[in-house]
């Protein structure tokens, strides 16, 4: 049985074809299904670093992928939790506003 964090590294191999090592855990985030079903999610985020060179080999599952800087990613349509996660590490950590979009405040 696989931890979150070993299923964190796993997906990262398998989805971008980089190795690579767990730094930590920056979010755990809880909400039930949005379609109504009692289904209650829990998503864990992890900071990983790549072990080696980054070349790039992205799955069957993505069509592309590009390297953007974080506000300009702050600027995609994210699933919900993901601008909250990258402020609340990356800001505290540097002690600075990101500017998250107002529907994803909650």
């Amino acid at each position: 049985n696989e931890s979150p964090e070993q299923a964190a590294k796993r997906e990262c191999l398998e989805e971008t074809g980089i190795a690579a090592r767990t730094i930590m855990e920056i979010s755990r985030q809880e909400n039930w299904d949005t379609h109504g079903r009692p289904i209650l999610f829990t998503t864990i985020t992890f900071l990983l670093e790549a072990q080696g060179p980054v070349d790039v080999t992205i799955s069957k599952e993505h069509e592309e992928y590009r390297w953007i800087k974080l506000n300009d990613a702050l600027k995609l349509p994210l699933v919900w939790h993901l601008p909250l996660t990258l402020e609340r590490h990356f800001a505290a950590e540097k002690g600075v506003r990101l500017s998250v979009p107002k529907e994803c405040n909650g």
